[in-house]
């Protein structure tokens, strides 16, 4: 989920797509694991496959706050991309103490327990502000500390070096500043991934399939909360098609399958993804098969494996 103001909904992008399109670029040229943004608003999608996001333009952090229950409840991320603070350090009453607001965080990891936040500093040449953004990010790395102390997966990362070429405006990258948002944010992210830390924490049920027994269902595959649309083709392979609320990404064939009798196939959790590992199950009467991937801010690798139930 990207989450932030303006500069997150894609303000300043000549695309609209923002930080967002160069982050998707970096993780699509990697194999260990694929992105699904997800949020309420969609921004760039004419540049963009996958729009989602939860930038709001003007938001203070008091703003993310009242929102963010919502939102995480709607969307249920695996990993939280943050910027926020800068509209707090221009127009806000009480710049000053707009660090202090960044307790906001410890709501988020009591809605999603588990979730990973990478939070990433605002861009300390911003003209004209109320407070000064070194001491904002000062403040936000040392809050990534405790916060790690006391058990939450929150990350701070340092912005790139910005020029004023970088800039739109005052107070929005351009497209180059983007992209350097865009490649911190991919950073910080692969190494989360590595970690161990950019998993999903599965809500069970999710993956239930609705209409059984013909070629096409609607099932959770990626764990996200949202129906996607499965085909079991003639030859008994199975492709899925994400839904993105409002468009829909293509896997393709995500399993050759074991029949081409479409009334023996469900698809269900047969594992509970109890292990940070979200896993849809595709079963027929003898030999079921599993698909196997892990999701990071929904992220998946993998494929099909192979299970014999009982267990021997």
């Amino acid at each position: 989920m990207p989450l932030g103001d303006s500069i997150t909904y894609g303000v300043g992008s000549s695309t609209g797509a923002g930080y967002r399109l160069p982050l998707r670029n970096l993780a699509a040229a990697q194999s260990r694991y694929r992105i699904d943004f997800v949020g309420s608003q969609t921004s760039g999608a004419a540049a963009i496959p996958d729009p989602d996001n939860e930038g709001h333009s003007g938001f203070l952090i008091d703003d993310i706050r009242n929102g963010v229950d919502g939102w995480l409840a709607a969307a249920r991320p695996d990993v939280v991309l943050l910027h926020i603070g800068i509209n707090d350090l221009d127009r806000s009453p009480d710049p000053t103490h707009a660090p202090d607001r960044l307790h906001t965080l410890d709501q988020i990891f009591a809605d999603k327990p588990g979730v990973t936040v990478i939070l990433q500093g605002l861009i300390p040449i911003t003209q004209g502000l109320q407070s000064d953004p070194v001491t904002y990010n000062n403040a936000a790395r040392a809050l990534a500390t405790s916060e790690q102390q006391a058990g939450h997966h929150l990350r701070y990362v340092d912005p790139a070096a910005f020029t004023s070429a970088d800039m739109a405006d005052r107070l929005h990258p351009n497209d180059s500043g983007h992209a350097k948002l865009g490649q911190v944010f991919f950073a910080a992210l692969d190494q989360a991934f590595t970690d161990g830390w950019a998993t999903s924490v599965r809500s069970k049920g999710a993956a239930n399939e609705v209409a059984e027994s013909g070629r096409v269902r609607w099932a959770d595959f990626d764990g996200d909360g949202r129906a996607d649309y499965v085909v079991i083709n003639a030859n008994g392979s199975v492709s899925v098609w994400l839904n993105h609320t409002g468009s829909w990404q293509a896997l393709g064939q995500v399993a050759t399958g074991l029949t081409t009798n479409a009334g023996l196939v469900r698809f269900a959790d047969f594992d509970d993804g109890a292990t940070a590992v979200r896993t849809t199950c595709c079963s027929i009467p003898t030999d079921p098969y599993a698909s196997s991937s892990t999701v990071a801010g929904t992220a998946m690798v993998g494929g099909w494996i192979w299970v014999r139930w009982p267990r021997a």
